[in-house]
């Protein structure tokens, strides 16, 4: 009988357990996972530590990321080496979450305290047309923020070089009016490599990298 109350006290607990929240440095979480830092005190270093991880590193593993895995986040420390397909989008150092979708990592856009003028309803459209070609200047254009892309006279499809992220910086927008698509050469945000009529791109340079903060192919 003893025996008994003894395991059946224990099969409680556990389901108590399983069923509920978790708190850290707080006994009464109020979410599924609830972590309270110290801020009073000085010597406690706040915050999570997310696994860290170099490139190589995740191309070693890049089997077992599948269905199971799909939104979990890391931090890339390194990004030496050779990558693959599931790791292509990981260009620069910083945090990655793995969307089975598209069965690629991809880089968490920076907070809109970060994109300057993004989100925060100060943007001020200064636009200009780009008449596209494979060789255009963009160190010309970089008072402007807003690129209507329009090409020559009879032609439909045409390529043109996208900006590089370290001559156009801050908030801007790309608006394809060409004929048809418009296609990029070169380094692009989220591997886009082109642009249907009517389409645009919002994009953030931070001076180094481009993001993408909304838009359609």
């Amino acid at each position: 009988m003893k025996k008994s109350l003894i395991a059946s006290t224990m099969i409680l607990g556990m389901c108590s357990l399983i069923n509920a929240q978790v708190g850290v440095n707080t006994v009464d979480p109020k979410v599924t996972l609830q972590i309270d830092g110290k801020p009073n005190d000085t010597g406690a270093q706040d915050g999570i530590l997310i696994p860290r991880i170099t490139r190589a590193q995740l191309v070693a593993k890049d089997d077992v990321y599948l269905e199971n895995q799909n939104g979990v986040l890391i931090f890339v420390t390194d990004v030496t080496g050779g990558s693959s397909p599931k790791t292509a989008g990981i260009t620069s150092t910083g945090f990655y979450y793995y969307n089975n979708t598209t069965l690629k990592w991809t880089a968490v856009a920076p907070a809109s305290s970060e994109a300057k003028d993004y989100g925060n309803g100060s943007f001020t459209p200064n636009a200009v047309s780009v008449n596209v070609s494979t060789s255009v200047d963009w160190s010309g254009y970089t008072s402007y923020n807003y690129f209507e892309m329009v090409n020559p006279e009879g032609v439909d499809n045409s390529t043109v070089n996208f900006p590089s992220a370290t001559t156009i910086t801050g908030t801007v927008y790309l608006f394809n009016n060409c004929g048809q698509i418009l296609t990029f050469t070169g380094t692009t945000p989220g591997n886009i490599t082109n642009l249907v009529k009517g389409a645009a791109l919002h994009l953030y340079s931070d001076g180094t990298k481009w993001y993408l903060m909304a838009g359609r192919q």
